[in-house]
């Protein structure tokens, strides 16, 4: 069965994804060869100070451009995309700062995704709270547990139905941000076992691939189609475009991410502050694939890109410095 593609889709992001991945190549080495750490790491505070402006501008929920959002938020769309760049921030603060200042930055920001009712960014504060702790995991989630039923105590209990109702992980619910999620997994599954193992070809999610069930719903709900061509997140539409070839690159980032984790987590391990800010946004990198993506061409994924370049570097350089030492 021959389907239609559009074309000019597929090639004027075939375009954009060489310049992106070669300015991140480009800035990757870059960095690598820098020898002023300090200079980096105040460049990544003056970024922290922005975002932390930002997010208190957005509380006067001020439609500065007109978007005619529900929840502006400044310079970003909505908070989830403003949620995923401040993230990586979060986690590489949260590892560089005292403990005392690393929590009080947790309770402001988890404060904020509170008040303006933001699940994503709670997702951002969990990963945070979990690799800066130095706790065991299992203890780690106790306290963080603990660390919400205050926070929603002092928020207040109405603010609760937000968040309960989009941890209802069911294809029978009406809450939309779930429906949307579960319409790129379906849609992804259903291509990949009905259409092709290939998948529908990049950015082709939405036009080439199978529509199910749960897109139907949102029809019937709403009156037009949502998120058909981002998947919701980012993973459901690498497997929906790529077939079992986005499956095992999936596959091959859970690895590394655990990997990463678990160093970021060990304090024996030492590491510079350019190695931990490229880190945290590779662990960061996991909400943008698994909880809300936006596609290909977004700051988180441009800044996993960046990292990804970096470490491939590095790797590169110690193999080279090895030969070397060898000869």
């Amino acid at each position: 069965m021959l389907i239609e593609v559009d074309a000019k889709r597929f090639f004027f992001s075939f375009v954009c994804l060489f310049i992106v991945v070669l300015s991140a190549f480009l800035i990757a080495l870059y960095l690598k060869s820098i020898s002023n750490a300090k200079l980096f790491f105040d460049v990544v505070n003056v970024c922290g100070v922005l975002l932390l402006l930002n997010g208190l501008i957005s509380l006067t929920k001020i439609d500065f451009f007109s978007t005619g959002l529900s929840k502006p938020t400044f310079l970003f769309l909505e908070p989830s995309h403003f949620a995923l760049v401040v993230t990586p921030f979060l986690i590489f603060f949260c590892l560089t700062l005292s403990r005392n200042k690393a929590i009080l930055l947790l309770f402001v920001v988890a404060s904020w995704a509170g008040h303006i009712q933001n699940l994503t960014l709670f997702f951002g504060v969990a990963l945070a709270f979990a690799i800066s702790s130095r706790q065991n995991l299992i203890f780690a989630a106790l306290l963080f547990t603990l660390f919400i039923g205050a926070l929603i105590t002092l928020l207040g209990i109405e603010n609760l139905s937000y968040f309960t109702d989009r941890l209802v992980l069911s294809d029978d619910s009406d809450n939309l941000s779930v429906l949307v999620i579960f319409q790129g997994w379906q849609n992804a599954i259903e291509t990949l076992t009905t259409q092709s193992y290939l998948g529908g070809g990049f950015q082709q999610f939405g036009i080439t691939t199978v529509y199910g069930s749960v897109s139907d719903k949102l029809y019937a709900l709403l009156g037009f189609s949502i998120n058909q061509f981002d998947g919701g997140s980012t993973a459901p539409k690498l497997v929906g475009e790529f077939g079992v070839f986005g499956i095992a690159f999936l596959c091959v980032y859970l690895f590394f991410y655990v990997k990463f984790f678990l160093m970021l987590r060990n304090r024996n391990v030492s590491l510079s502050k350019v190695d931990m800010f490229f880190y945290a946004i590779f662990i960061a990198s996991f909400l943008e694939f698994f909880i809300r993506g936006v596609g290909y061409f977004s700051p988180l994924m441009y800044l996993f890109i960046v990292s990804v370049f970096y470490f491939s570097v590095q790797i590169s350089k110690v193999k080279l410095e090895k030969n070397e030492t060898d000869c």
